[in-house]
């Protein structure tokens, strides 16, 4: 197992605000559940300024959620080499309410020296679910 994988694993259990260094992990919060090579799983608690005049989780904004953990997921594999996402697919399924929790997933399908496939997912509090990402990242020179 990689030093990222068992760094992370000490932090099973604990808000993400206090330990990630991505500015916009920290402002999405949670508690990080699970943690492999290329996997992660986070709660989250759904918030106001997250959600969209509907009172529903922002569209926009449980896409971020998905690449963000998708991120995490490549963090995980434990490369010096920097990725960015080149594309994102996202599938809306069912909505999310304020101050409902959901649980974010990633996990890697395929990583090549350059492309790294990811895919994510957001399940609701009652087991549906709400959105499914597919996404690509490449190698930032």
């Amino acid at each position: 197992m990689n030093e990222r994988v068992l760094l992370l694993r000490e932090k099973i259990g604990e808000d993400i605000t206090h330990f990630s260094v991505s500015p916009f992990a920290r402002w999405m919060g949670g508690t990080l559940l699970e943690v492999d090579e290329g996997y992660v799983k986070i709660a989250i608690k759904i918030r106001k300024e997250m959600c969209n005049p509907m009172d529903i989780l922002h569209g926009g904004v449980a896409s971020a959620f998905m690449d963000e953990l998708m991120g995490w997921g490549i963090f995980l594999l434990n490369r010096s080499t920097r990725f960015t996402t080149i594309n994102l697919h996202v599938e809306f399924l069912a909505t999310v309410k304020n101050d409902e929790e959901i649980f974010v997933e990633s996990k890697v399908i395929r990583a090549g020296k350059k492309i790294v496939f990811n895919e994510a997912k957001i399940i609701s509090g009652s087991g549906k679910i709400a959105a499914k990402s597919t996404s690509s990242f490449c190698a930032v020179d």
